[in-house]
């Protein structure tokens, strides 16, 4: 719903979200052929195959929320949200109990800009969301396990310039999320 006061421009929204995904993977297998060069043709015997167990994936998601937009002429403009959703994510082996994981984060976002001169405007925003994490591969200890979902957060901050018809952008920005990588095991 959108609705004007002078020359302010008023914006609420509400959503809601939902996804399903369900999908087999995995099954692979390795097949070494041995040095060669690439420049030479390649011919060898089939190899025996022999795959591995596959894996199923199953994730759910829904998430509800509202937002407020504030566009002021001249001025500037106020972003505001906030969301929660709920997650289920349940992985495994076809055959073996799934790893579940479930998840239920409040996200939320907030952003201003002013326009300090008509030709320079500052902006700043912070944004708590949320991801899934990645699957461990096949040659990790804890193959085809993940997390439930990740946590991220980023700040940013910046000027806007508008030079006749050129714009150029300066900004920072911090952004939070956990890194997955393979230890020594």
């Amino acid at each position: 719903k959108a609705f004007a006061d002078g020359p302010r421009l008023h914006r609420l929204s509400l959503n809601v979200r939902a996804r399903t995904r369900k999908q087999l993977f995995g099954g692979t297998q390795s097949v070494d052929l041995g040095p060669m060069n690439i420049n030479d043709p390649l011919f060898f015997p089939m190899p025996e195959f022999t795959f591995g167990a596959r894996t199923r994936e199953d994730v759910d998601q829904i998430t509800g929320g509202f937002g407020y937009d504030l566009k002021w002429k001249d001025v500037g403009s106020v972003s505001l949200g906030l969301q929660k959703t709920r997650y289920e994510r349940s992985i495994g082996e076809i055959g073996d109990a799934p790893l579940d994981g479930e998840a239920s984060p409040w996200l939320y976002n907030a952003s201003a800009s002013f326009n300090v001169t008509p030709w320079l405007t500052l902006y700043g925003g912070y944004v708590r969301g949320f991801e899934e994490g990645p699957v461990a591969p096949e040659f990790a200890v804890n193959r085809n396990q993940a997390p439930a979902a990740i946590d991220t957060k980023q700040a940013d901050a910046g000027a806007r310039v508008h030079l006749g018809g050129l714009t150029a952008v300066a900004g920072v920005f911090s952004l939070e999320k956990p890194f997955f990588a393979l230890n020594a095991d």
